[in-house]
């Protein structure tokens, strides 16, 4: 045992890392303490350091049970310590190789909890990029306890590594290995590769001898079957597992779950109940459709590589006031719509009004094309339409009976093609809001204020108080506002 400033340390480290060791030591009061070793020449590093203090500072921000909690960091001797909590237990990878692979039962409540801290990781805006079996501990108590934060970044900070690949070998997702862009559903594919190695003990993707190998695996090896594996899995529970294992991992990011939440629902599926309520081909609910360079429904010719691989979704939406177009953008470079730049937020497109020019990465030669985005929605809505059960040969959609034999179009008005033809330049972006109720009030408006206006110069006339000619233009306003309001109103009553 010797002496690190203020902590005795135990002569045999307790783990070993690329950046250092972890040691076992004790506080002036005592109590057993993991403290990490940060060698000298990443400690002198400044991204190393940059990374370093940006782990101390995740480690106090994220205030939860199943995450380490740091308690004190220094340097001592041209090295750099962190002083954290020692979490008794093993970690997953060793779970695995002493117990065995998980049982059904298990693997889900373990999942469920792991998927849970996660959640309020994502919360708070951090993504920890580097989610594998040895960074997920299991307490004496089958608790479970997230570590190394190393890597993680902050949604919101503006240090950015462009073209570095930041992750491990096996459980990084496609676009980290291709130094993309990512959010929470990169940590999501990560914990499809965990969920994998819990019911085979095997990794999906073994380590590669070199960075290039890596990037072939990650992006164009095919993700092994669960079913091929030999597991602890009853014939049901395997087939669930494996199709949520493939929408945990999916390569596109924008057909994976959303969130650990959904990830979570995932485990206890909602059959069919006839009641009227559709589930997508993504089981979320929502009919959409995805455009992007590779992976996609839609996908575009780049050479440029300006366009992503998964750029963006269109989802159809009924809302109270109307059916809108919603465009999602994921994407490096962003979206043109008509004359607006989105990039990582929602558009809405009234699907009743013009529909504008898309143009993705703001290229011209890569306009998105309406008529096959209608198409393959109406081919997504006859899919869902297939999935339902069919209790009775009619059945309520929205406020509708319809009958179940018609054409899927039928359901969905937004798949014809729009009235009038359509201006790029005309975008409403009306959140769900209908504009002919404002219209029409308006209309009505102008009508009683016309009609108003004529009653008066006609009292003020036979009064004395006005003269024929200034009676005669005045009633011309007031009747040409009456008309033009009551043009309004017909239109709209019409609509």
């Amino acid at each position: 045992m010797y002496q690190i400033s203020q902590y005795r340390v135990e002569d045999t480290p307790i783990g070993e890392g690329g950046m250092g060791r972890i040691l076992l030591g004790y506080t002036p009061e005592g109590e057993r303490v993991a403290i990490k070793e940060i060698l000298p020449e990443f400690a002198a590093d400044l991204e190393q350091r940059f990374r370093i203090s940006q782990e101390m500072r995740f480690l106090k921000r994220l205030q939860h049970k199943a995450i380490v909690k740091i308690q004190d960091s220094f340097m001592y001797n041209d090295r750099f310590y962190i002083v954290m909590e020692l979490v008794n237990g093993l970690n997953l990878e060793q779970y695995v190789q002493q117990h065995g692979t998980f049982d059904g039962p298990t693997a889900k409540d373990f999942m469920i909890k792991i998927l849970d801290v996660l959640q309020y990781v994502h919360n708070q805006d951090v993504i920890h990029r580097d989610m594998k079996p040895s960074n997920i501990m299991v307490r004496d108590n089958g608790d479970i306890c997230l570590l190394d934060f190393g890597i993680a970044k902050d949604l919101h900070s503006q240090h950015t590594q462009f073209g570095t690949i930041i992750g491990s070998d096996g459980y990084m997702s496609p676009e980290q290995a291709t130094a993309g862009t990512i959010d929470a559903r990169s940590d999501i594919y990560s914990m499809g590769c965990v969920f994998y190695f819990m019911l085979t003990g095997q990794h999906a993707f073994p380590p590669q001898a070199s960075q290039a190998e890596l990037l072939l695996a990650v992006t164009e090896g095919k993700f092994p079957k669960l079913t091929s594996k030999n597991t602890r899995l009853d014939k049901e529970t395997l087939l669930l597992y494996e199709k949520i294992i493939e929408q945990a991992t999916n390569r596109n990011m924008l057909q994976r779950f959303a969130t650990c939440t959904a990830f979570i629902q995932a485990f206890t599926p909602h059959k069919p109940t006839g009641s009227g309520t559709m589930q997508s081909h993504h089981n979320d609910g929502r009919c959409f459709i995805t455009l992007g360079r590779e992976g996609c429904d839609i996908c575009f010719n780049d050479p440029n590589y300006k366009v992503s691989r998964h750029h963006a979704e269109i989802e159809w939406r009924n809302f109270t006031g109307g059916s809108y177009y919603i465009f999602r953008d994921d994407s490096s470079n962003g979206t043109v719509i008509g004359q607006s730049l989105v990039h990582h937020m929602s558009y809405h497109i009234a699907s009743s009004g013009p529909l504008p020019n898309i143009y993705l990465a703001g290229d011209p030669q890569q306009q998105v094309d309406w008529a096959t985005v209608k198409s393959l929605l109406r081919q997504r809505e006859a899919e869902i339409l297939s999935k339902i059960q069919e209790p009775t040969p009619s059945e309520e959609v929205s406020g509708k009976t319809i009958d179940r034999d018609c054409d899927s179009s039928q359901l969905h008005p937004f798949l014809d093609p729009p009235a009038f033809p359509a201006d790029p330049n005309d975008i409403k972006m009306l959140g769900g809001r209908n504009n002919h109720t404002g219209l029409l009030a308006g209309g009505i408006l102008l009508f009683i204020v016309g009609i108003i206006v004529m009653a008066t110069a006609i009292i003020l006339l036979l009064n004395g108080s006005f003269n024929l000619i200034a009676t005669v233009l005045l009633s011309g306003l007031a009747g040409c506002l009456a008309g033009v309001g009551l043009m309004l109103t017909i239109k709209n009553i019409q609509r």
